[in-house]
């Protein structure tokens, strides 16, 4: 099993709360499929609704998403950047770096096969339902220090398990930023979709916690 399915699949087993000792990805695997079947959905609406409310106004070169792959992409096929060593080699438009991401400093550091950089050109760096939560913590660096824009989203089914747990974290990462920004939310049906952005400064429906 490569590293993003396994990525993946401990994303499952966060949402369904299921403990990590003795997790056997075969007794999951259909209940898995479905999960990621709609988990791919619920990342379009997420796409949809954060250009819809003004929190990613361009789609160009200049805005990065960090971190992902094919399947919880939410850029894919636009004329963005993605920079992850999860995307592979794919016939899309988006300008592709199969490069790790990580912040030090302020300063957007990649690590890949061979030094390019294009990826200077990036003033957005944008993610969503991270990874790695610890990772995270340098992310309003690049906003702090060299006035990068940054757009932290999560989403998912409301009856999640991590749905708390994700939201903790979004208001850690809130409270880091040298400016005061709120976290703008939505809740349609059975999904939320949450979004920390230094990117827009106006708000239709907020989030006040």
């Amino acid at each position: 099993m490569d590293e993003y399915m396994k990525e993946l699949l401990n994303q499952f087993r966060l949402a369904r709360g299921i403990n990590p000792h003795g997790f056997d990805p075969k007794t999951y695997e259909s209940e898995f499929l479905e999960w990621l079947s709609n988990y791919t959905k619920m990342g379009e609406y997420y796409f949809r609704w954060i250009k819809e409310n003004g929190v990613l106004k361009e789609l160009s070169p200049e805005v990065a998403e960090i971190g992902k792959g094919r399947y919880d992409t939410v850029t894919l096929n636009q004329p963005t950047t993605l920079i992850s060593p999860y995307i592979g080699h794919l016939d899309v438009p988006n300008t592709i770096f199969n490069y790790d991401f990580t912040v030090f400093n302020g300063m957007p550091l990649y690590r890949g096969r061979k030094p390019h950089d294009l990826v200077e050109d990036v003033d957005i760096f944008m993610t969503q339902n991270p990874y790695c939560m610890a990772i995270m913590l340098n992310w309003p660096q690049l906003y702090n220090y060299n006035d990068f824009d940054i757009i932290i989203g999560l989403y998912g089914n409301t009856f999640d398990k991590d749905r708390e747990d994700k939201l903790r974290h979004l208001k850690i990462w809130r409270e880091i930023l040298r400016d005061e920004f709120e976290i703008k939310e939505v809740t349609d049906g059975d999904q939320y979709c949450y979004v920390l952005s230094t990117n827009y400064t106006k708000y239709n429906k907020k989030y006040h916690g």
